[in-house]
């Protein structure tokens, strides 16, 4: 990995209990950003890294109705 600050090299380890953890954090703060702005009546939708950023802009947010 590439510190974007200081433009080094560092090896991270990330052991599987770590990532399982990071993992059920993550997605409980995606369930509680969607709840909010489902209450609040604020258009959500997630941007994954498996999708080009260009598809999610020019399908996902018209699909939603974010944008025409």
């Amino acid at each position: 990995m590439i510190d974007v600050e200081t433009n080094k090299k560092m090896n991270i380890n990330f052991s599987e209990a770590n990532r399982k953890k990071y993992k059920a954090a993550m997605e409980e703060h995606i369930q509680r950003l969607k709840r909010f702005c489902l209450i609040n009546r604020i258009v959500y939708s997630l941007a994954k890294t498996n999708i080009k950023f260009e598809d999610f802009i020019l399908r996902e947010l018209p699909r939603i109705g974010f944008i025409r």
